[in-house]
């Protein structure tokens, strides 16, 4: 039998992948023509698996782009950060994070909860918000902002970059367009190694200050090489608050498409933390992540192939784990095409959560700590000051399957 076909591009798609999706998992490892990738793997199992074998399937870092010329390649000069690393320098540099991130972000629920009520209470003023613009993604960015150490002069500076440079992913966009996302990439480095710089005395107790007091000689094992923590931060900017602001629209979005849900969480606040991990399963705000297959073996020798699900996959093939599809897979969730926010998610200290959209094992999402409570603030602000909120106009769906978001959200507060 033929495998199903996908238009990743398609505009039906775009707007609900989910159906595609599930004829997909019955092939495991869908072999797609798209303009992402030659492979995207649907089910649970094989998406933790290749996230397991980690060895075997790498992070795209500059070295396997394939992008060996053109004014662009100029970057493969630089050391990758750590979202395009593979263990062990991964490992080091992710325990250097980890704690870096984790002091920097100890306020961040009372300052997403000030800001959250701060930027609603304007909108209840007006009687609507357009939640994507006007709340989500103005909550998440100057959270991220103030903790990261960006001044408040250049907020909307830094975010106008870091959507151009979303925009310019999208294979399907024109190239001057693209070029102009490439263009921005450049600028974001060369700002925050600026900001890197100055931090210490700018913003002491932020991520950048951390990085910038991290960095040292390129040979050590403990500190970070200053081309890795330039780049660590510019992916920190284009993933650390986006993701948020995604979580936040699509989970305002179908809380209120189930107002029983919406109900039952008015009723009992108790229920956030599940209903947060439900957002996730059921709308990934990252739909896909992409994987480098290694042409070498963990002697080093060289190799054509590797397996994964009974088809061979050719070594320097670039396949997409699909998050998305993932956390619909029947064979893991019950009813998993119903949005519960009382799912039990979370199995036991012990056993990991199959969730995956904050993705899995050591690439696991290092901006979750603060993704959560920047969404629980959110949502609460709206349960607290709109508890009548209803949909009012919704726009379309963004026009790149690597994300889930709409691009416009109307609530009509009173």
């Amino acid at each position: 039998m033929d495998k199903p076909k996908l238009d990743a591009t398609d505009y039906r798609f775009l707007n609900d992948p989910y159906e595609k999706y599930k004829e997909f998992r019955r092939a495991g490892v869908g072999w797609v023509d798209v303009p992402y990738a030659t492979h995207w793997v649907f089910s649970h199992k094989l998406v933790a698996e290749v996230n397991e074998r980690k060895a075997e399937f790498l992070k795209p870092g500059k070295d396997r782009t394939g992008n060996k010329s053109g004014p662009f390649s100029v970057a493969n000069n630089l050391k990758d950060g750590l979202f395009f690393m593979d263990p062990e320098r991964h490992t080091e540099v992710r325990g250097v994070m980890n704690t870096i991130f984790g002091d920097a972000i100890a306020g961040a629920p009372e300052l997403a909860g000030k800001t959250a009520k701060e930027l609603l209470g304007k909108a209840l003023m007006k009687g609507q918000v357009d939640v994507i613009g006007e709340f989500a993604g103005k909550l998440a960015s100057q959270v991220f902002f103030q903790l990261m150490g960006v001044p408040q002069d250049a907020w909307d500076l830094v975010d106008n970059w870091v959507r151009t440079a979303l925009d310019g992913h999208r294979a399907t966009m024109l190239p001057q367009l693209r070029a102009k996302g490439g263009t921005t990439t450049f600028a974001m480095r060369a700002y925050f190694r600026s900001l890197q710089e100055g931090a210490s005395k700018t913003a002491p107790n932020s991520i950048l200050a951390g990085m910038r007091a991290a960095t040292g000689c390129p040979a050590s094992h403990v500190k970070m090489d200053p081309d890795e923590a330039m780049n660590t931060a510019v992916h920190m900017a284009l993933g650390g608050y986006l993701s948020t602001e995604f979580l936040i629209g699509t989970g305002v979005y179908n809380l209120l498409r189930h107002p029983d849900q919406w109900q039952q969480l008015l009723r009992d606040r108790s229920l956030m933390p599940q209903a947060i991990d439900e957002m996730l399963r059921y709308d990934a705000p990252f739909q896909l992540a992409d994987r480098w297959v290694n042409d070498k073996n963990e002697k080093g020798d060289a190799i054509e192939a590797i397996e994964l699900g009974g088809e061979r996959l050719k070594s320097g093939t670039v396949i997409a784990v699909v998050y998305g599809s993932a956390n619909r897979d029947e064979t893991v969730f019950d009813k998993p095409d119903e949005f519960n926010i009382t799912r039990s998610l979370r199995k036991g200290a012990d056993d990991p959560t199959p969730n995956l959209g904050f993705g899995d094992g050591v690439h696991r999402c290092i901006g979750e700590s603060l993704a959560r409570p920047v969404t629980a603030a959110a949502i609460g602000a709206l349960l607290d000051l709109a508890p009548t909120a209803r949909i009012g106009e919704v726009g379309p769906w963004a026009a790149d399957p690597y994300f889930r978001s709409l691009t416009r959200l109307q609530l009509l507060l009173r």
